[in-house]
C-alpha cells in the first residue's frame, strides 16, 4: 500500500491527505458536540426538569385526594355523630344520621361512605352507598373485617387502601380509613369513618404524564407494588426493593424506596434497559410516586440530530473537496514547472540553461 501511495501524483495525494483530514475533524467536531449536547440533556434532566416534573405531578396527586380526605377527616371527629354513637346509636336519630350522610356524599360526588363505630365493646359498621342504608357487627379478626383491626392497631390517622367490598367481598375497592381523635372505653378508636375514592382523576394525571417520548409514572404501595401506573412502564410489573435508610442505599441494578419524602434519582440497568428513575413519598397518599425514563428513548432525539448533521457536514465536506482539487492543482504548479524545465534540460543537454521559479519557499 505504501509502495503504491508512492506512485500517485502529489497533486492526488495532497488531495486524499486533506480530504481525510477535513473528513475526520468534521466526524470529531460532530461527535464531540452530540457528546456534550447529550450530557448537558441529561444535567439538565436530572438537576431541573425531572425534579420540577416530579413535583408538580405530586402535587396535583395530592390535590386530586385532598377532599376525600377532608370529609374523611369530617366525618371521623364529627361532633354530631360521636354523640350518636356515644348515645347508643338510637335508631330515632338515624334518619338525621342518614341525612347528614347523605349531604356529605352529595359534596363529594362519592358513591360510598362507611362509619365504624364502637359502642359497649361492640363494632358496628354502616354504609351509604347508592343512597342506600346497610348495618351490620363489624366481624372478628380473621375475617372479612382485618383491614379495621390493621388500621386500629397502626399509629396512622388515616390510610389510603384497597380491600374487598364491606358487603360485596368479590368487589374490590380503594377508600380513606380515617380515625377519630376520641377512643372508646376498649382502646379502640369512637368511630372510623372514610368514603370510596373515586381513582378516575389520579389515575388520568398518571396516564397523561410523559417527560420526553418515554417518561412515564405509576404509584407504589410501601411494599413496591403496584397501585396505580401505565402499561408502558419497566419497573411496575415487579416490586421494588424498600431501604430503611439512606446509609444502607445499595448500588442498583435493583431500585431501592427510602421512606421519607425526599426526591432520590438513580441511574440504573434493568432488565437490558437504561433507565433513569424518580421517586419520592407522597405522605398523603401514603404511595410513592415514581417516574422512569428510558435514556436511551430519551436521548434518541440527540442521535437523530446527530446523523442528520453528518449527512449535512458530508455534503459540506463534498463541496468542499471540489474547491479543494484545483487549489492542490495550484500548490503543485512550481514543482511540475521545475520538473519541465529539468526534462527540457536533460533532454538538450544545454547545460547554460538555468532553471526558473517564482516560488519563494523550499523550491
Amino acid at each position: 500500500m505504501l509502495a503504491r501511495w508512492k506512485y500517485l501524483p502529489i497533486r492526488l495525494r495532497l488531495f486524499l491527505s486533506f480530504g481525510m483530514v477535513l473528513a475526520l475533524a468534521m466526524l470529531l467536531a460532530l461527535y464531540l458536540q452530540a457528546r456534550s449536547y447529550s450530557q448537558s440533556r441529561l444535567d439538565n434532566l436530572v438537576n431541573h426538569h425531572l425534579p420540577a416534573q416530579i413535583e408538580g405531578l405530586a402535587a396535583h396527586l395530592t390535590l386530586s385526594i385532598s377532599q376525600d380526605l377532608a370529609i374523611s377527616e369530617r366525618l371521623a371527629n364529627s361532633y354530631f355523630i360521636e354523640q350518636w354513637v356515644q348515645d347508643g346509636l338510637s335508631q330515632e336519630r338515624q334518619e338525621d344520621v342518614i341525612a347528614y350522610l347523605t349531604r356529605q356524599m352529595a359534596q363529594l360526588e362519592t358513591e360510598r361512605l362507611f362509619i365504624a363505630a364502637q359502642y359497649q365493646g361492640r363494632g358496628y359498621y354502616f354504609e351509604m352507598r347508592d343512597g342506600e342504608w346497610s348495618q351490620r357487627m363489624l366481624l372478628p379478626p380473621g375475617t372479612g373485617d382485618d383491614w379495621y383491626y390493621r388500621f386500629t392497631q397502626s399509629d396512622s390517622t388515616y390510610v389510603l387502601d384497597v380491600d374487598n367490598d364491606a358487603f360485596t367481598p368479590d368487589e374490590t375497592l380503594a377508600y380513606v380509613n380515617y380515625r377519630s381523635a376520641v377512643n372508646a372505653n376498649n382502646g379502640l378508636p369512637l368511630v372510623v369513618a372514610g368514603v370510596e375514592l373515586d381513582l378516575s382523576e389520579m389515575t388520568a394525571l398518571i396516564d397523561e404524564f410523559h417527560v420526553g417520548e418515554s417518561g412515564r409514572a405509576s404509584l407504589l404501595n410501601r411494599e413496591g407494588e403496584l397501585f396505580i401506573g401505565s402499561d408502558e412502564t419497566v419497573l411496575s410489573s415487579e416490586p421494588v426493593q424498600r431501604m430503611e435508610t439512606a446509609e444502607t442505599l445499595a448500588t442498583p441494578p435493583s431500585l431501592q424506596l427510602l421512606p421519607n419524602e425526599q426526591l432520590q434519582i438513580d441511574d440504573i440497568e434493568h432488565n437490558g434497559h437504561a433507565l433513569l428513575v424518580g421517586t419520592r413519598w407522597l405522605p398523603e397518599l401514603q404511595r410513592y410516586l415514581l417516574v422512569e425514563i428510558d435514556k436511551d428513548g430519551y436521548l434518541a432525539s440527540t442521535r437523530e440530530r446527530f446523523l442528520a448533521s453528518s449527512g449535512i457536514g458530508l455534503l459540506i465536506l463534498l463541496v468542499s473537496l471540489l474547491v479543494l482539487y484545483p487549489l492542490t492543482g495550484k500548490l503543485v504548479r512550481p514543482m511540475i514547472d521545475f520538473q519541465r524545465q529539468l526534462k527540457d534540460i536533460t533532454l538538450s543537454l544545454d547545460l547554460s540553461r538555468r532553471v526558473s521559479t517564482d516560488d519563494r519557499a523550499e523550491l
